[in-house]
Formats: structure tokens, sequence, C-alpha cells
């Protein structure tokens, strides 16, 4: 996935941060997602909320950290670069190599 795509379809501070670190030069980010689902079937219209987590990681050269009660204020993504403030720091992610993984 590109940083491109990743910046117009996610929203990092739309999510509650599990666990944010940076480690192995990859920023590694979990996230709780919440989501509302509407089925139709035969008229009969079920309603579901659904709880799953997921990991993102980006390709990050820099020494491992671990952000200490990560909050996420800002994404912007600009010139090809993806610009990502947590807890006051700026991280910058250059690298399109983004991967998300659903958490067991």
């Amino acid at each position: 996935m590109t940083l491109e795509f990743f910046s117009k379809n996610y929203n990092l501070s739309d999510y509650e941060i599990i666990n944010c670190e940076i480690k192995n030069n990859k920023l590694i980010i979990d996230v709780k997602v919440v989501a509302y689902l509407e089925l139709i079937a035969n008229g009969y219209r079920p309603e579901m909320n659904v709880n799953h987590e997921i990991q993102f990681s980006f390709n990050l050269n820099h020494d491992d950290y671990k952000f200490n009660n990560p909050i996420i204020t800002n994404q912007e993504y600009k010139n090809g670069i993806l610009f990502i403030t947590i807890n006051d720091n700026i991280i910058k992610i250059s690298d399109n190599c983004i991967n998300i993984l659903q958490k067991e």
C-alpha cells in the first residue's frame, strides 16, 4: 500500500491506540477498530457492532523507542512523505511499504 492511499483511507487519530513503538526499524501501531454494520437479508435488517485489533507497520530508520500513553494528534501527507504526530513527536515516513495485520 502506498503512503498516499493510506493517508486518504486511514486516519490513525480516529482509532483507540493500544500500543505504539519503534522496533527493528519499523514504526508499529496497534489500534482497536470499532465498526457498525447494517446487514440486509430477505427483509430482515440485523445490526452488528464489530471490534477488532489491527497493526500498522511502517518502515522507519530509527532507534528502538516505546511511546508511553500514545496519542496521535495529526497525520499529514505531503510530497510523498507521511508525517504522523505522536505525543508531540513528528515522525516522518517516506518508505511506501505499509503492512496491515489483523491481530488474533
